[in-house]
């Protein structure tokens, strides 16, 4: 896991939780929580910018005790090499396919979620 996890929180997947809708609920939460509520500029292996791209996220696994619920799920996304910008630039903008797995402990008393970068 990373150092430190990021902090979001999760009140309509917690909700959710215990129904057939919670993974979608869940995902939909988190998409639109934004790029900067996943760490996707932190795990980028192919480019150096994250693309205005959507994000789609799978999930792997579901496990919950009576404090939280850990969820891990890999996140899809594209990046890009930004060059300068300038008129003789040579780098090509296309997207590049990235993804990272990360774990998400939403705790089940108040709906704040860590969300951690698995290596």
């Amino acid at each position: 896991m990373s150092s430190s996890p990021d902090v979001l929180c999760l009140p309509q997947a917690l909700a959710a939780w215990g129904s057939d809708a919670f993974s979608e609920v869940l995902r939909r939460e988190l998409i639109a929580a934004g790029e900067h509520a996943l760490p996707l500029q932190r795990c980028l292996a192919h480019g150096n910018h994250v693309a205005a791209t959507p994000v789609n996220l799978l999930l792997r696994s579901v496990d919950a005790d009576e404090a939280r619920i850990r969820v891990r799920l890999d996140i899809l996304f594209q990046s890009v090499v930004a060059g300068c910008s300038c008129a003789d630039d040579p780098t090509p903008l296309s997207e590049l396919n990235e993804c990272c797995t990360v774990q998400v402990d939403i705790d089940r008393a108040s709906a704040l979620a860590d969300i951690w970068l698995l290596d």
